[in-house]
């Protein structure tokens, strides 16, 4: 799922390339909910891509001149500011 994640990101960089915005706003906007899971889990390990995605939402959403999925990035932004103890990250 993360190589997924990571090629939905490269794809929606290639549509901005392209001046296609909405879509590339589309496909970044796809690409945080696969990786959602793994950023709750370990938002250590999966935060900088996290990040990156969110940054390319709010570029991509701002230059389609379109609103981004605030619910998304608001969740996504309050667990990687939550800091998780590492022995919470670990329990099953």
């Amino acid at each position: 799922m993360l190589d997924l994640t990571r090629s939905i990101s490269v794809y929606s960089d290639v549509l901005a390339a392209l001046d296609r915005h909405p879509k590339a706003a589309q496909a970044a906007t796809d690409a945080l909910p696969i990786l959602s899971p793994y950023v709750d889990r370990y938002p250590e390990t999966f935060g900088e891509l996290a990040r990156t995605v969110m940054v390319d939402i709010l570029r991509y959403s701002d230059a389609a001149g379109q609103e981004p999925d605030q619910a998304l990035l608001e969740r996504t932004a309050q667990v990687l500011a939550s800091p998780q103890k590492k022995s919470e990250q670990w329990k099953c």
